[in-house]
């Protein structure tokens, strides 16, 4: 863990010289740095909004949109429908709904207020036409299932390895109650951070790589501090290294290593005091 008070130079160490250094990117200068040989991949991941299309969404985001797809395009169904899994894309012409392009709203601008989105009156809001609507999977067709939240889905496509890691990793890192379809530009910062880190989780083998979070405890409660923590500890047992700012004292209490930064902020921090 990097602590210390805010302007002490944490984000400068970690992210500004450290991680451009490991990239080989443009950074602050340092002197020297060792041990990184056996790195095998940076796992970077900050609070930045995540999507840049309105139709980003966690199931997109994740990975798990795709399998989902193929999971739909393999039902009977959809094979007598002739549908394969290009059908059910919501960025691509095919069964989505035009009217709204996939979106389930429409936009209304209106003069001097913000635009409001109203659902849109083709689909209802359900964002594919009749026909593609009519392919279920265990009682349920893909609009329902964007609807339903992580842990829901996670009940619902119980034992289906295709659904299960992305999933798994996103009820795991807190974001049981997270909708599958809601848009990410609406996640707040922390949520973001954890639905990246839940991105990262899903890649594979951890060992060897090198995980950076940015204040992740931001207006987490601490029931989710907790989960996002034993998460954390799993990839340092699969052989990973996790480096994170952090103030949260739950948080710092499970480090191995702390480094404080100090001892003030702006010119009188950017030094290493602990």
């Amino acid at each position: 863990m990097v602590s210390g008070p805010s302007g002490a130079g944490k984000s400068s160490l970690v992210f500004d010289t450290l991680l451009p250094a490991l990239t080989d990117s443009p950074g602050l200068p340092f002197a020297t740095l060792s041990g990184h040989e056996s790195l095998r991949r940076i796992a970077a991941v900050n609070a930045r909004p995540i999507g840049r299309t309105s139709r980003s969404m966690p199931a997109t985001y994740t990975g798990l949109w795709t399998a989902l797809r193929n999971l739909y395009a393999a039902t009977k169904e959809a094979r007598i429908r002739g549908f394969e899994a290009g059908h059910f894309s919501l960025a691509n012409k095919g069964g989505r709904c035009e009217a709204c392009r996939g979106l389930g709203v429409r936009r209304v601008e209106l003069a001097w207020l913000p635009e409001v989105h109203l659902p849109c009156e083709v689909c209802d809001g359900r964002r594919y036409d009749e026909s593609t609507l009519a392919v279920r999977f265990r009682d349920k067709n893909l609009s329902q299932v964007l609807e339903l939240t992580v842990g829901q889905a996670r009940a619902h496509f119980a034992g289906l390895r295709q659904a299960e890691p992305a999933l798994k990793a996103m009820d795991d890192i807190g974001l049981a109650y997270l909708p599958l379809g809601r848009p990410t530009a609406s996640l707040s910062g922390g949520e973001a951070q954890r639905l990246k880190l839940a991105r990262e989780v899903c890649r594979g083998s951890a060992e060897d790589t090198l995980f950076v979070l940015d204040e992740p405890c931001v207006g987490a409660h601490p029931r989710d501090v907790a989960r996002l923590c034993n998460v954390l500890h799993d990839l340092v047992d699969q052989g990973a290294t996790v480096l994170v700012i952090e103030h949260d004292p739950m948080m710092l209490e499970q480090a191995d290593r702390v480094i404080t930064m100090g001892p003030g902020a702006g010119p009188n921090g950017g030094r290493i005091i602990d």
